[in-house]
């Protein structure tokens, strides 16, 4: 049955990908507290769900709907920096501020929000 093959490879792939997540994951982790950006709604969601964090929480606001957050849990991933971005969310240098290209992102905390 080809569908169900299909399926099987999907879900293989699913893993695969996850696995590569956690791998990058926790080599940067390891380099310090890095700013892991996540695009595509759908991705940052699995992500999040795979990585066995309990909660978001936000440290800061690049900018309007675009926090950093950190992942709250047990896990390894606790107290690591996310920023979640999906679609078409965030101005057009959002990039760029992520990378210290704009003013300084120490400024913002959760009183900006």
């Amino acid at each position: 049955d080809l569908g169900r093959f299909h399926a099987l490879d999907h879900l293989g792939l699913l893993a695969r990908i996850a696995a590569l997540f956690e791998s990058l994951w926790r080599e940067a982790r390891a380099a310090g507290d890095p700013l892991v950006v996540v695009c595509g709604g759908d991705t940052s969601s699995r992500l999040v769900r795979g990585s066995g964090a309990d909660a978001l929480e936000i440290d800061a606001v690049v900018a309007g709907n675009v926090p950093i957050s950190r992942l709250v849990g047990s896990s390894w991933v606790d107290g690591a920096r996310v920023v979640l971005k999906g679609g078409q969310v965030g101005p057009e240098d959002l990039f760029n501020r992520l990378a210290g290209r704009t003013p300084d992102l120490t400024d913002l905390t959760k009183e900006s929000l």
